[in-house]
């Protein structure tokens, strides 16, 4: 937990804040175990303690207020605040896993208030994509952009590239090319090949043992 926390906050003590670190990191560890969005107090906490790092006086999330358009737009300008924290590398290490859980669950409040299903999105992914050294955190877009590119978890880099490149399936036809005209075991796929085309197509982020892939925007000439 940041030390830096108890001198810059006036309002939570550093009891309190022990409380919400230990509550935080339940309650990111009960999602990441059911594959789920953090709850609402979850992020209402992760909020009040950023809040307090930052300076800043957010709205609390459990208002009869709280839906639409505005509350959108609220949550989104807080979470743009918060990631001014990835500037200040000594509180990034610490506050990076409770920040990509806390823009989770807005993509999933956003969701929701637009009547849409809310997709299950691991804060280790957008953790992993805030990381990467080609993304702006400051950018208004961020959550788009995020979405846009995101492309899945892996378990390993060769299940990252086997599942991106579809090299199964490039296996079974080069294997039936191979039997239709008498070349068994003289054609095979280029391994070092696809995974070079894999890496030039997506970026990749380690987090905590996962890897994950987020498509690169196209550029286009001028």
């Amino acid at each position: 937990m940041p030390a830096r926390a108890e001198t810059r906050d006036q309002q939570i003590g550093p009891a309190d804040l022990l409380r919400f670190y230990k509550n935080i990191q339940a309650g990111i560890h009960l999602a990441e175990s059911n594959e789920t969005i953090i709850s609402d107090d979850t992020a209402q906490d992760i909020r009040r303690v950023l809040a307090a790092i930052l300076g800043l006086d957010w709205p609390n999330l459990h208002t009869p207020s709280d839906t639409g358009r505005v509350a959108i737009a609220e949550h989104e300008r807080a979470l743009q605040d918060a990631l001014r924290l990835f500037d200040d590398p000594e509180l990034t290490a610490e506050l990076a896993p409770w920040i990509g859980w806390l823009a989770a669950w807005t993509l999933a409040f956003r969701a929701v208030q637009n009547s849409r299903p809310p997709s299950f999105v691991n804060g280790n992914a957008i953790r992993g994509y805030l990381l990467l050294p080609n993304v702006d955190c400051k950018s208004p877009s961020i959550l788009k952009d995020f979405e846009d590119q995101y492309s899945g978890s892996f378990s390993s880099m060769a299940e990252l590239v086997d599942q991106l490149s579809m090299k199964t399936r490039m296996d079974e036809l080069v294997a039936q090319f191979a039997s239709s005209h008498g070349l068994q075991g003289l054609v095979r796929v280029d391994l070092a090949a696809v995974r070079r085309l894999v890496l030039q197509t997506w970026d990749t982020a380690v987090v905590d043992g996962a890897f994950y892939a987020y498509l690169r925007p196209l550029v286009r000439a001028e």
